[in-house]
């Protein structure tokens, strides 16, 4: 099919990806995306609120997805004293 490039927007910087990956089809291309952005955000220290997104473009440097992951995490009011 072709070869992808996944860059990485961690919220702060974009990191390109310069190799990329060759896919036999744009399905297995969109798993592939959604593998690696669970994969990451696995990988990052805990925190309240986090967010990736894979902007994904082909080998003519056109967009052909873009993935995001976020991650929002609350914390129950304390419950009352003796209940």
């Amino acid at each position: 099919m072709g070869r992808y490039y996944f860059d990485l927007f961690d919220g702060e910087e974009i990191h390109r990806d310069s190799d990329g990956i060759e896919f036999e089809s744009v399905e297995a291309m969109r798993t592939s995306a959604f593998r690696t952005l669970l994969e990451i955000m696995g990988c990052q220290k805990p925190k309240d609120d986090a967010e990736l997104m894979l902007l994904v473009r082909d080998a003519f440097e056109l967009p052909a997805l873009t993935a995001k992951l976020s991650l929002l995490m609350s914390y129950p009011a304390e419950a009352p004293a003796g209940g």
